[in-house]
């Protein structure tokens, strides 16, 4: 049997530059979600699926909407074929660009039945097209349509996020969702029976223990002023994680800040050298909703139901209620497995929306005689499972 070798993204000039521009938006996307996160917080995002949701998105959006989009995924001036081909092409290519490292990828376009009628047909055809959604239709007042929904993220994600979505709002009439699974080996992997228990230092707090791996390689290391880097391969080296460590007395942030402005000129001070590194083992959920990121970012008009312009999508009033984007990271002496969920909820005019009151908190009743007024009981119920 011949073994599969690894395979080079083949991409036109136009879609490289695509590709190019929408790694500044991940960086900038870090950077803002650093700026309103707790300092202390760990942090994980997939820039790829954010992009890739919104990317998406896009084709459903017009006139100022869509140039805001545009400009934050650093995406002003390419025509709407350029990037649909770009994600087209980095959605075939990129989970078969090593094939010892596992990337899955996957795109889904959930409507409610009733809405479904509104949505342009040339909509739901570009997004099966370009991005390979899988396009259905739920009732979205049904239990058994969130259920579905969180079902499939978790087998995108190899049980890793077990679900996106906590409710369905009676207003939203429209998912669009990317899913992302990561699994590669180090090229080098680090010894279990190295690992041993080190300080670690925050920048606030108090110091901890924690798992530290090491090993005695070539690597590619690079250092400055503000930082320390080294990168670490996967499988075939066509992936790699780069690690950069603020030097003495700098922060992460400075650090970050550095990155957002001076990508992807780093990349030219990594040299391979023999190096000792020694590296924690870590382990972490993140979930966030990025409605004020991607706001404080510049994407306003989408948000807005008085601005918002998802034409494209459908000649009704529409516009973005929420966006969810949750992570998994695990990084250890074998390798490291992440997965991502990002989903885009839509609503629209809720003139015609039946109302819908969830009693899912403790609440006051009373009984009473109308006549009269008369009230015969009265009470809260803190537990309706109680006595």
């Amino acid at each position: 049997m011949l073994q599969q070798s690894s395979k080079p993204l083949k991409l036109t000039h136009a879609q490289e530059r695509v590709a190019q521009q929408s790694n500044l938006f991940g960086f900038q996307l870090l950077n803002t979600t650093a700026t309103q996160t707790e300092t202390a917080k760990n942090i994980c995002l997939s820039p790829l699926s954010v992009s890739i949701a919104f990317g998406a998105a896009l084709n459903g959006a017009n006139g100022e909407t869509r140039s805001e989009i545009e400009r934050v995924l650093q995406l002003a001036g390419k025509t709407p074929e350029e990037i649909n081909e770009t994600y087209q092409a980095l959605l075939a290519q990129l989970p078969k660009a090593d094939p010892k490292v596992q990337l899955n990828i996957a795109n889904a376009l959930w409507y409610d039945k009733s809405f479904g009628p509104s949505i342009r047909p040339e909509f739901l055809v570009t997004n099966k097209t370009y991005f390979g959604s899988r396009v259905e239709g739920l009732d979205f007042r049904s239990p058994s349509a969130l259920t579905a929904i969180n079902d499939w993220v978790k087998g995108a994600t190899q049980n890793k996020i077990g679900k996106i979505l906590e409710r369905i709002e009676p207003s939203e009439v429209l998912f669009l969702m990317n899913a992302l699974y990561f699994k590669g080996q180090w090229q080098y992997e680090f010894k279990k029976n190295a690992t041993q228990q080190d300080t670690f230092y925050p920048e606030t707090g108090s110091n901890l223990q924690v798992s530290m791996m090491q090993q005695t390689t070539s690597l590619a290391y690079s250092r400055n002023d503000l930082y320390e880097a080294v990168e670490l391969p996967y499988g075939d080296g066509v992936y790699v994680m780069n690690i950069f460590l603020p030097r003495e007395g700098k922060t992460a942030r400075e650090v970050l800040t550095d990155l957002t402005t001076s990508w992807p000129s780093n990349l030219h001070q990594f040299k391979s050298q023999k190096l000792s590194l020694f590296l924690p083992r870590w382990k972490n959920t993140f979930d966030i909703n990025l409605n004020e990121v991607l706001q404080a970012m510049g994407i306003k008009r989408a948000f807005s139901r008085n601005s918002a312009d998802f034409s494209n999508i459908t000649p009704d009033l529409l516009w973005i209620s929420k966006v969810i984007h949750k992570t998994f990271i695990e990084v250890n002496e074998e390798g490291t497995e992440a997965a991502a969920a990002t989903s885009i909820g839509f609503t629209r005019d809720s003139a015609n929306i039946v109302p819908q009151m969830v009693v899912n908190r403790p609440f006051v009743y009373l009984i009473r005689e109308k006549s009269s007024g008369t009230i015969v009981f009265s009470g809260i119920v803190h537990d309706p499972n109680g006595q």
